[in-house]
């Protein structure tokens, strides 16, 4: 079956439903108490990660459904098995998300053009973000040392 085209506006009304849908249903929180003001940004915990889950526009002026998770920051030592083990995360591990670095901070990812998606579509990516930064988290701190990426720091800045 193929989907309907709609337009941008609609496209953008679908998703922030869908993700005030999933914050009500999953969450059990007002979609409002979480939302970064007049931003199409929500920021929500799970366990031990903090995440943000956004809508934005790239550079080709496409809008684009992020969910993100800062977890950790980068090792002191034995950054070449810590890479290794992100890159083994990422491929055997993890669906659609992904780890990154960016500014010497581990982040789990999901970023797609909101076209493509419909509402199981987001469900699906913020539950993995959040439940997969909960759980990796923890076992790359143990295994590595890294240091839990603090919620006062998310307070400050999201990459």
């Amino acid at each position: 079956m193929r989907r309907k085209i709609l337009s941008s506006e609609q496209y953008l009304q679908n998703a922030i439903d869908a993700i005030r849908n999933y914050i009500k249903e999953s969450c059990h929180i007002d979609p409002a108490s979480v939302r970064d003001g007049n931003q199409a940004r929500w920021k929500l915990q799970e366990g031990s990660a903090v995440y943000w889950v956004e809508l934005f526009y790239d550079e080709k002026d496409k809008m684009i459904f992020e969910v993100s998770s800062p977890i950790l920051h980068l090792p002191q030592k034995n950054s070449e098995q810590f890479y290794k083990k992100l890159l083994e995360l990422n491929s055997n591990e993890l669906t659609l998300s992904r780890f990154e670095i960016n500014d010497n901070v581990i982040f789990l990812r999901h970023a797609r053009y909101i076209e493509e998606l419909d509402d199981t579509e987001i469900f699906s990516a913020i539950e993995e973000v959040s439940k997969l930064a909960d759980e990796w988290d923890n076992k790359l701190q143990d295994e590595f040392g890294c240091e839990l990426y603090n919620l006062t720091d998310c307070n400050n800045k999201v990459a």
